[in-house]
């Protein structure tokens, strides 16, 4: 339900980031296909200067209207019915205060449909069918209301993720990516100086892969238990070179799902120090 992971960025969504300073949205169809509003936010090491890679959260325009969309078409219509049934009663007994009942039900409506979705009628307890339609009535309007917090709160949910996601970008110098089971969605420039790979190479490979082949099967038991405390191990760049690595990883939800963040650390200048001090 958001951008193709691990797909390339059309032009148009890269263009609109690169061309604002600041976060923003931009409607625009991906490259599976799929209508989606997208909304963008660039990285940047210090304020002012220029974006080091841009984090980007697309939602299928259709997931956010169609759902509400289905849901108005079906209680206008059970509505409609209602009203039509009511009529006819109304007709049927000619009574005043039935009609007067009437337009408050076609008010509600109205002011539901305005956007007012705590609006309920009164029950009507001596007329039968009254007040089962205005039961009915207050019923939808619950439903809907109901629904439009279920939306607001994934909505919500979403930003947030997105947000704790630029934070953990910002929040260091080291090489980062974000990775579903060891497959890379995304990095920042840190770890493209870090390994020597491009940023192309990087989402095309196995995380797995930065560390050395000796000490790889440590990391991917860490990665399938969800470890998340600081460990060493040994890296290794695309020119074959080994390094002492530290990583730090988090697992956090991002884009309707549970990924995994990690920093990469070359420790080296770190360990020389050390043996310094034991000279």
């Amino acid at each position: 339900a958001s951008l193709p992971l691990g797909g390339p960025i059309r032009k148009p969504v890269m263009d609109a980031a690169r061309d604002s300073s600041q976060e923003g949205l931009i409607e625009e169809v991906g490259t599976d296909g799929v209508l989606r509003t997208s909304a963008f936010a660039p990285v940047r090491l210090a304020p002012g200067e220029p974006p080091y890679m841009y984090i980007f959260a697309g939602v299928p325009r259709t997931a956010i209207v169609d759902a509400a969309r289905k849901a108005m078409f079906q209680d206008i219509g059970l509505f409609l019915l209602a009203v039509l049934l009511t009529l006819g009663i109304g007709w049927g007994f000619g009574a005043r205060s039935l009609g007067r009942r009437l337009d408050g039900f076609a008010a509600a409506a109205e002011r539901v449909g305005a956007g007012e979705h705590g609006v309920r009628v009164e029950c009507a307890p001596d007329i039968t069918e009254l007040d089962m339609l205005a039961r009915s009535f207050n019923n939808m309007a619950d439903s809907l209301e109901q629904d439009l917090e279920e939306r607001t709160r994934a909505e919500k949910a979403l930003r947030e993720s997105e947000l704790r996601f630029k934070a953990l970008h910002n929040a260091s110098f080291g090489g980062i990516c974000i990775h579903d089971a060891g497959r890379m969605l995304d990095c920042n420039q840190g770890l493209i100086d870090l390994t020597g790979y491009s940023y192309e190479e990087l989402l095309t490979m196995d995380g797995l892969l930065l560390v050395a082949p000796d000490v790889r099967e440590i990391s991917r038991e860490r990665i399938k238990t969800g470890y998340e405390s600081p460990y060493e191990t040994i890296g290794l760049r695309k020119n074959g070179q080994t390094y002492p690595m530290r990583i730090e990883a988090r697992n956090i939800p991002f884009q309707g799902k549970l990924m995994r963040i990690v920093e990469f650390r070359d420790i080296t200048e770190a360990k020389y120090a050390e043996e310094a001090l034991k000279l």
